[in-house]
């Protein structure tokens, strides 16, 4: 087991903190979170932090979250925030929680 390292998840609703391995992809950190907050619809959803040069930027899936462009400050944080909006909510979203997140 590789090394733990914190980071802290801002939803709409609170601030969450999970515990990942040096090799957790974004991917991973995204499902897991989608997963704690019961969020289906996880194609509109994405993980955004600020890099070390204070732009916003996506987290990349395919990556380790160690290798992102990431502030060298502990823990890392990131915004679970709307990356897509669908174009009708009542058609689109298959759970309500997810149809919320925007109002938040």
């Amino acid at each position: 087991m590789g090394k733990q390292t914190i980071v802290v998840i801002s939803t709409p609703e609170c601030d969450l903190e999970f515990a990942i391995q040096s090799s957790t992809t974004g991917k991973n950190l995204f499902d897991q979170i989608c997963h704690t907050i019961g969020v289906k619809e996880v194609w509109y959803f994405g993980l955004e932090y600020t890099d070390k040069h204070g732009f916003s930027s996506w987290i990349k899936m395919y990556k380790k979250v160690k290798d992102q462009n990431l502030q060298k400050m502990y823990p890392w944080r990131f915004k679970f925030k709307v990356k897509l909006y669908p174009e009708d909510v009542s058609f689109d979203v298959i759970h309500p929680y997810s149809a919320l997140i925007p109002l938040l």
